[in-house]
């Protein structure tokens, strides 16, 4: 308690500027600000949608081809019109068909290391980010084998230059060396997937290569913030400490924070209890002095009934 002021006043003003606090909702717009990991704490989550599907051709029912052909000749009859000849009712009459199958229709949530992200060095906040980079190591077979990736390069015929693409590192010792080596199956490419926000697209390609593995639309592009359209959410536990066990910083702190109070309520209390005291006769003390004793003023004089000595009064030590 600094000041001239009471203890009264002290809890007040305390409790005044707790409410203020809370009600500017200063810790939740000072923790947007922090940059770097401060901002993104351990890391960050993708969330997509992944659907693939194909078409297969398969023959058709035998039932169901002769019903529509026993169709075609009631429909004939019953317009009285010339029965149609049957080289054209097996022309018209189809027999395999192509149905659509959905080989994946899911949600993804993939944890994303630190390290393998990137983002616009200018933001200062999560919402001010405008693209993303995120770095995967991949071997030659996982690219020459995804479907998507084949497809894209035939249309836009790059396909051959697969065959041209150099290895960035190699794994050696399970550590990953930054010099290739070339013709093992340890070889490493660096795969960089890049999202830019405000275009609305994404790209997908390897170190030093001259042409796309991929490229698409963000399928987040119709949200009007910038902040989701990113599939790329930061993982932060301090905002929700309880639901995350572990690792959350509210979780460490917890047990400096209940000593502290057990250190601050011991201290209290012992200033509560033991005060300092007084050894006196009856009535030793005025008014004025009584009143002298309980203020914090420095220096204030304490005086006496008439007919008692100073040296009457004495200290009382309280017991350690």
């Amino acid at each position: 308690n600094l000041g001239k002021g009471t203890r009264d006043e002290a809890y007040l003003a305390q409790t005044a500027l707790r409410q203020e606090w809370r009600s500017s909702r200063v810790q939740r717009k000072c923790e947007p600000a922090i940059k770097d990991a401060l901002i993104t704490d351990i890391g960050w989550i993708k969330v997509l949608h992944e659907y693939e599907e194909h078409d297969e051709v398969a023959p058709r029912d035998p039932e169901e081809m002769h019903g529509e052909i026993a169709g075609m000749y009631q429909q004939a009859n019953e317009m009285g019109m010339e029965l149609p000849d049957p080289a054209a009712v097996a022309l018209d009459t189809p027999v395999a068909e192509t149905t659509t199958v959905v080989d994946t229709d899911r949600i993804i949530v993939d944890y994303v290391p630190f390290e393998t992200l990137r983002w616009d060095p200018f933001a200062k906040r999560v919402e001010d980010i405008r693209w993303f980079t995120q770095l995967t190591k991949m071997t030659r077979e996982e690219i020459e084998n995804n479907s998507a990736w084949r497809e894209y390069m035939a249309a836009h015929k790059t396909l051959k230059k697969l065959e041209d693409l150099s290895a960035d590192s190699v794994l050696a010792q399970e550590v990953t060396a930054l010099v290739p080596s070339e013709g093992t199956d340890d070889e490493w490419f660096s795969v960089r997937e890049t999202w830019d926000l405000d275009t609305g697209t994404f790209c997908i390609y390897t170190k030093d290569a001259d042409f796309l593995l991929f490229e698409g639309h963000n399928p987040y592009a119709i949200f009007p913030d910038r902040i989701d359209r990113s599939p790329f959410v930061p993982f932060i536990l301090r905002e929700d400490p309880e639901n995350v066990r572990g690792i959350s910083d509210m979780r460490l702190m917890m047990t400096a924070l209940v000593e502290l109070d057990l250190h601050a309520s011991n201290l209290a209390t012992y200033c509560d209890r033991y005060v300092p005291k007084h050894l006196h006769k009856n009535g030793a003390f005025s008014e004025s002095g009584k009143k002298a004793l309980k203020s914090r003023e420095y220096g204030a004089g304490v005086e006496l009934e008439p007919g008692h000595e100073v040296a009457d009064i004495k200290d009382l030590v309280p017991p350690t």
